[in-house]
């Protein structure tokens, strides 16, 4: 009822996780975590594709799988429109614009075609390679410099 949904509702704050893998170290605060979390541990793969007879342990897992076969991709970035197959992957995609936008923009005088070879490419890379605004600045002064 309410107070056992609660109960369990309370047990992602306080960290409380009475019920423990006869397996393993892990423990879990709900009892259908720990059902799920056993079938890691034996052969049992409950939900089976009907398409190549995958199995596995979570009913989402399954789902997420029989996007393979059909191609759906139902979670849209917000920021750019690309369609993904899991949340997950979406929400990743997602911060990584947030990293992006975080960093502050070339100037509107400055093109990349202008910078060093090396700094060019380096802008071109992931986001988490990127270098930080200040280097950047750092460079254009240069440029500045020599340009004078």
């Amino acid at each position: 009822g309410l107070y056992s949904s609660l109960v369990k509702h309370e047990r992602t704050h306080t960290g409380d996780k009475p019920y423990k893998c006869s397996h393993c170290p892990k423990s879990f605060c709900q009892r259908t975590q720990l059902i799920v979390h056993k079938r890691t541990h034996t052969k049992d793969r409950p939900f089976k594709c009907l398409l190549c007879a995958a199995g596995f342990v979570q009913k989402a897992h399954l789902i997420s799988h029989q996007r393979s076969h059909t191609g759906e991709k139902p979670f849209r970035c917000h920021s750019c429109g690309k369609s993904f197959k899991r949340n997950s992957t979406r929400m990743k995609h997602e911060k990584r614009h947030e990293e992006k936008s975080s960093e502050p923009p070339l100037p509107l005088n400055v093109s990349p075609s202008t910078l060093p070879l090396s700094t060019s490419l380096s802008l071109s890379t992931s986001p988490t390679q990127r270098p930080t605004w200040k280097s950047r600045l750092r460079t254009m002064e240069r440029l500045g410099k020599a340009a004078a």
